[in-house]
C-alpha cells in the first residue's frame, strides 16, 4: 500500500491533482526488500 501511495503522489505532482480523475492499483503479491517495482499502463 505504501508503494501505491508513493505512485499516487508522483502522478498528482507530475500531472496535477485536478487532472488525475481516477487511480487504481491491484495488489498481486507481497513486496520484499530488494524487489524491483515496475509501473506500467
Amino acid at each position: 500500500m505504501f508503494q501505491a501511495g508513493l505512485l499516487a503522489t508522483y502522478a498528482t505532482d507530475w500531472l496535477g491533482a485536478d487532472t488525475v480523475r481516477r487511480f487504481s492499483v491491484r495488489f498481486k503479491e507481497q513486496v520484499w526488500p530488494g524487489d524491483v517495482l515496475v509501473c506500467a499502463r
